[in-house]
């Protein structure tokens, strides 16, 4: 294993500036990583070795001229494939646009570009980030803890190079919790701004309403590095705005006298069987944050809403889909149409329920600082065959109230965060999560910095080779 595989940005952005290492190490060794390991992990769809060595060489020749663009200068880190860099393909993790060459860069791209990061290549993901694929065309990723866990998706080629020492921190995107999943699963942080924090032109769209570039890191503070890296008002994409908020947290995180309510719906304060939330709430106590239960009914039905919209306004059905289907993933084609085939008025009428049901949120939101969740039992999933379902109501408790603990953050907009607690008596990871109102995201990352303060540097994966 190199010795910087597992550092931080921030521990490595100021090794770089006192001469301890350089841009070009980092990233020959991300790179040696990447080949070593990717062939088996899956993790990179594409990776752009010339472009990162020519970039890193930039880097240092900056660095030792005293030019410090700023904490990412020379970070090497990647991206998933659903997100524009010029001269790359641009995939979708289809082989429908295996040759699709993208002619300029997203502009969360250009501004780590100008922040002087260095781009390593573009991960897998979920075609068209729609989730669900049967057979990924470059491979499935494995999740770097065991192969019989889950990864999640859609963004899940993030999380195995994050987690796996391939890439310092990745970009991925968050519709319904794609950001989120892979990263509680693989055991990092996993960040989804509020919506219109981030600059979306030149990502590949799935549900414009939903949409948000999220940020994978095995750091709290590098999280809140890239954040406020990406944050900002761009003009090209009318969904950005300029937010009247606080900056992220860049000192130690003060949180006493915050008020955070666990939602009933999905964790309930009296989770005994979770451990892990228990230890949460202590620590919160223990800072001096009001910790008690919420309800929040509207949560209930988000899953199942997220999942009737999701794909209606969907860009490949301008195409001809008789045309396309031995091009595409099974699953892809029949979720393409069956929104084709979705009824006008259904459509109509679950999109005024959707309005609905985000403004209950928002106003729920605004009654507590922050909010507090787990998913399922909290620790990594077993890899499971596609389950069976008896009747109606067991296709609702199987797969729409599973979507219930993260598309409500994305219809409700504000920020969310996956947050590592550890690893189980199993030696799984696991996670619970974080959100909060819109434009919240420096409550939401100052519970962040404040938790990793407590829990220190995060465990490896025991990767195979055994720990390298």
């Amino acid at each position: 294993m190199s010795q910087w595989s597992f550092r931080s940005a921030t521990e490595l952005s100021e090794m770089l500036k006192g001469g301890a290492v350089t841009s070009m190490d980092l990233t020959t060794a991300a790179l040696d990583r990447i080949a070593t390991f990717d062939p088996e992990y899956h993790a990179f769809i594409s990776v752009t070795a010339e472009g990162a060595l020519r970039r890193a060489a930039e880097a240092d020749e900056e660095i030792r001229k005293g030019v410090i663009r700023g904490p990412l200068h020379g970070i090497p880190y990647s991206v998933k494939d659903l997100i524009e860099v010029q001269g790359v393909c641009t995939t979708m993790g289809s082989r429908l646009f295996e040759s699709e060459m993208s002619q300029q860069s997203a502009e969360v791209i250009r501004r780590l570009d100008g922040a002087g990061a260095v781009l390593l290549g573009k991960n897998n993901t979920n075609e068209f980030a729609m989730g669900g694929t049967q057979v990924h065309p470059h491979g499935l990723p494995l999740n770097p803890w065991s192969s019989d866990l889950s990864v999640g998706g859609s963004s899940h080629g993030s999380g195995v190079a994050v987690a796996s020492g391939m890439s310092v921190f990745s970009l991925g995107t968050d519709t319904g919790g794609s950001v989120r999943a892979p990263a509680a699963l693989c055991g990092i942080y996993g960040f989804k701004p509020s919506f219109g924090r981030v600059s979306r032109r030149g990502v590949w769209p799935l549900r414009w309403a939903n949409d948000t570039v999220g940020v994978l890191a095995r750091s709290a503070a590098d999280v809140t590095l890239v954040a406020a890296t990406l944050f900002g008002e761009d003009p090209q994409d009318p969904t950005t705005r300029h937010a009247d908020h606080k900056a992220p947290p860049h000192e130690k995180a003060e949180l006493r006298g915050l008020r955070v309510g666990v939602i009933r719906e999905i964790t309930g304060i009296d989770s005994g069987e979770n451990q892990s939330l228990g230890r949460f709430i202590s620590f919160l106590e223990d800072r001096g944050v009001l910790v008690d239960e919420v309800s929040i009914p509207e949560v209930e039905h988000s899953g199942a809403l997220f999942l009737m919209t999701r794909d209606v306004d969907h860009q490949l059905l301008q195409f001809d889909l008789s045309a396309i289907k031995d091009s595409i993933d099974t699953n892809s084609w029949l979720n393409l149409v069956t929104a084709s085939l979705m009824p006008t008025a259904w459509v109509s009428k679950a999109t005024k329920i959707l309005s609905y049901i985000r403004s209950q949120l928002r106003t729920a939101m605004d009654s507590r600082d922050a909010f507090l969740w787990v998913r399922g039992d909290g620790q990594a999933a077993l890899q499971r065959p596609a389950p069976d379902f008896a009747d109606a109501d067991d296709v609702i408790e199987k797969y729409f109230r599973t979507r219930n603990a993260s598309a409500f953050m994305n219809i409700a907009g504000g920020p969310a965060l996956a947050i590592p607690v550890g690893v189980s008596a199993e030696n799984r990871p696991t996670s619970l999560q974080v959100g909060a109102a819109m434009d919240k995201d420096h409550v939401v990352l100052s519970i962040a910095r404040a938790w990793e303060e407590e829990m220190g540097e995060l465990p490896i994966p025991p990767m195979s080779p055994a720990s390298n």
